[in-house]
Order: structure tokens, then sequence, then C-alpha cells
């Protein structure tokens, strides 16, 4: 089993490397302001920071046995609010992998849009949320939390027809375009 510092070194160097395939220039700087990288841009030379949040993959664990055939991965994070409301990175890159099954999933999404979306669902207890995401063979990324225990809606995510715009996360699904857009 992976020691939590292990998980996390995996999760920045995947972001590294996705990075790097797409042709950024990336820089890891010193836990600053909870910025872990800033990418630049070869052609712009403009800069991005991002901050990477990883978590191991719970996708094998009991309560998802009716869901594994369809849930790709799934992982669970803590996030604080003051920590979003002052944040100073463009993005959040939350990382989703299994070692075991050899795959990767990328969640990438403003803190701002994700403060909103956690608020909606009424996800902080004081200044701290929880919140599950999962990703699919589908194609498609929800917060599952609190719906685990709801076999229809599990039923209805494994059958692409879940619909719930606030837990919906499909479209910062492995999205790296809304970096080079930030760039334009």
């Amino acid at each position: 089993m992976l020691k939590p510092e292990s998980t996390i070194a995996i999760g920045r160097n995947l972001v590294r490397k996705e990075l790097e395939k797409r042709g950024f220039e990336v820089f890891k700087i010193a836990k600053h302001n909870r910025v872990h990288f800033l990418v630049k841009n070869k052609t712009t030379l403009k800069e991005i920071s991002l901050s990477i949040k990883t978590s191991k993959d719970y996708s094998q664990d009991p309560k998802y046995k009716k869901s594994r055939d369809c849930f790709k991965l799934t992982s669970w994070y803590l996030i604080k609010r003051t920590n979003l409301e002052s944040s100073k990175v463009d993005f959040l890159v939350f990382v989703l992998h299994s070692a075991e099954k050899e795959t990767r999933d990328f969640v990438i999404i403003s803190p701002s849009e994700l403060l909103n979306s956690l608020n909606i669902l009424k996800r902080f207890k004081g200044d701290r949320a929880f919140f599950y995401i999962t990703t699919t063979t589908n194609g498609t990324a929800f917060d599952t939390r609190e719906l685990i225990d709801e076999d229809l809606n599990l039923d209805l995510i494994c059958s692409n027809n879940f619909s719930d715009e606030n837990r919906d996360l499909t479209k910062y699904l492995n999205n790296w375009d809304q970096i080079n857009e930030d760039y334009s």
C-alpha cells in the first residue's frame, strides 16, 4: 500500500508528464500559497498556476461492487472553504489514478467554480468539505458523495442517464484545453 507522500508525489508526476506531453514548460515551485506548478506556454510565454490534489482509487471498495463495471475511478478529497476563497492558483487539478488498473483521469477546475459547486451542494461543515469524484467508463465525471448508498443514482450514472448539473464534473474531465484557453 502506498504511503500518502508517495501518492502525492505520483499525482504531481502524472500531471507534470501530461503537461509536458502537451508542450508546456512545467516549473515545480516550493509550496507557496498552495501553488505546486507554474506552467508556461512555450509560444505565448504566459504562465498559469496549478495546485495538485491526489487521492488513491476507492472504486474497488465493496460498496461499489454493483458499479465496478462502469466506475473507472473514485477518489475522495477534503478541501477548506478558506483555501478556496483565498486561492491564488488558476486551476486545481484533481488526480484520480490506479496503479492496479493502469489508468488515470484528471479533473481540472478553477477554485471559484469548485467553491460555487460545493456551496450549492451544501458540502461545507464549518470550513471543511468532503467530496468524492467518480469517473466512468462512459467518459463522465460526477461528485458522488451521498449518492453511494442510493442504488438508483448509481444505476443512472452507469447507464449514462444521471443528470445533476451541480454534481456533473464532465466538462472538467481531462480538459487540458481550458489551460490553453487561459493563455489566449
